[in-house]
């Protein structure tokens, strides 16, 4: 896996802000879609302002924890291919353990079901709340590799 190009497109799907702001469930995040700050959750006052170097650790450190959330849900990690596991990581930067409810997706990727995992990614609230990086993700699914500006 190409965690370099992960964190890269991490950055561009998430965009970068200096304060908090409200997400698309409404949830407040600072950086690169960080809900945590320091141990503690973003409000709308806390932290007031963060740097933009200091956003990229904090996604560094949530790609690699996003990594781990994956390694715990599929067994067979290592035997998905570069894109299966690139995409189920940015999926789990946004989801976390919520990614496991993606029992029909996760069917589909342990059978090696390009199609079928690409139209459960698309039937989801995952896809209607996030259309962009869903889009893209589900993309690099059905071409075997990251399509446009999302191939880095």
């Amino acid at each position: 896996m190409r965690i370099k190009q992960v964190v890269d497109r991490q950055r561009m799907f998430e965009g970068f802000k200096s304060v908090p702001y409200l997400d698309t469930l409404q949830n407040f995040s600072v950086g690169y879609g960080n809900r945590v700050y320091h141990g503690h959750p973003v409000t709308s006052q806390y932290p007031s302002v963060i740097t933009k170097a200091e956003a990229v650790v904090m996604l560094k450190s949530s790609v690699l924890d996003s990594i781990e959330i994956c390694h715990k849900i599929y067994h067979k990690w290592y035997d998905l291919t570069c894109i299966n596991r690139e995409v189920l990581t940015h999926m789990a930067y946004q989801m976390g353990y919520k990614l496991r409810q993606f029992k029909k997706m996760n069917q589909c990727i342990s059978d090696g079901d390009t199609e079928g995992t690409a139209y459960q990614m698309g039937d989801s609230l995952w896809a209607r709340q996030t259309p962009r990086p869903a889009s893209a993700c589900i993309d690099a699914i059905v071409n075997g590799e990251w399509q446009g500006r999302w191939a880095r």
